[in-house]
């Protein structure tokens, strides 16, 4: 016969004493808490239900656990949640892993935002400028043939890294803008505000491959182009990771179908306040997840 164990839960019991000398003159009760004794004790300091031994954020509220890296960290409190890592260092403790942080020696960032798209709706505040966007199977997919779609944070801020990562799922025809032809492109940008600035980062397709760092003030462009071997093409997947500090710095992986990486810097000075995103042109593209560290 299997003994089935209690569930984790107490009960109250009256406990009974009655004292009887020659007759019975009374009898008194207690009412008190016990325990069963086989009763189950769950430790779970945060209280998001989940129990301390297997909640991957022990000491912040996390009940949906999600993990998009995969690693011993939920996102809620991984310092890098797009990176995977067993020991997610931050040396500076200010909550930004030392993998992502643009001055991991200094506790001057934080996380500003985070998203590996797990819901069907943009996260609380984030924004995209067009209608023509859906998220299924934890990706967005951003539809930007004939348009440049931005999606990210409404909120301003003073971005020192956004991070994301993107396949290509086709790509679409080049199209003029005020001018100037827009190509098959995904990246980042920060400082953004449409017309005014923005400091960008970005791979797309001429009739080569070009990775790009920009920066753009009041009808002012600076930009500096690299020629390489990661192919925009259908199917490629590019992790793009744009750091201000001094300077903006372009980094772009392409993942698949074979590694290939390219960097390039544009002597811009420090970020200013705008909006950060990721964006797509002329193509349409899924984002897997976008990350985003801002100064305090």
């Amino acid at each position: 016969m299997t003994r089935e164990t209690a569930p984790p839960v107490y009960r109250r019991e009256v406990r009974w004493s009655c004292l009887l000398v020659l007759a019975l003159s009374g009898c008194a009760f207690e009412l008190t808490t016990a325990q069963p004794d086989d009763a189950v004790v769950v430790d779970d300091a945060d209280g998001d239900t989940v129990p301390d031994a297997v909640d991957n954020c022990p000491q912040l509220a996390n009940l949906d656990q999600r993990n998009h890296d995969g690693d011993l960290k939920g996102d809620a409190c991984d310092g890098c949640p797009h990176l995977t890592s067993s020991t997610d260092p931050d040396i500076d403790g200010d909550g930004v892993g030392d993998a992502c942080d643009p001055n991991a020696s200094s506790p001057t960032e934080l996380r500003f935002g985070w998203t590996g798209f797990d819901d069907p709706m943009l996260p609380n505040g984030w924004v995209a400028d067009s209608a023509t966007w859906s998220i299924a199977g934890g990706k967005l997919r951003l539809d930007a043939t004939g348009r440049i779609v931005t999606v990210g944070p409404a909120a301003a801020t003073v971005a020192t890294l956004v991070a994301s990562g993107s396949q290509v799922v086709m790509l679409g025809a080049p199209f003029d803008n005020a001018g100037n032809t827009v190509y098959p492109t995904l990246g980042t940008a920060t400082g953004y505000v449409l017309g005014t600035q923005e400091y960008a980062c970005f791979t797309f397709k001429d009739s080569t491959n070009h990775l790009a760092a920009t920066a753009y003030f009041s009808g002012s462009n600076r930009q500096s182009n690299v020629t390489w071997l990661g192919d925009f093409s259908v199917g490629a997947m590019f992790e793009v990771v744009q750091k201000i500090v001094g300077n903006n710095r372009c980094e772009i992986l392409r993942v698949a179908p074979a590694s290939v990486t390219a960097t390039d810097n544009e002597q811009i000075g420090p970020s200013a306040t705008g909006r950060a995103v990721a964006f797509a042109a002329a193509s349409i593209v899924e984002v897997d997840y976008v990350f985003i560290v801002a100064a305090r």
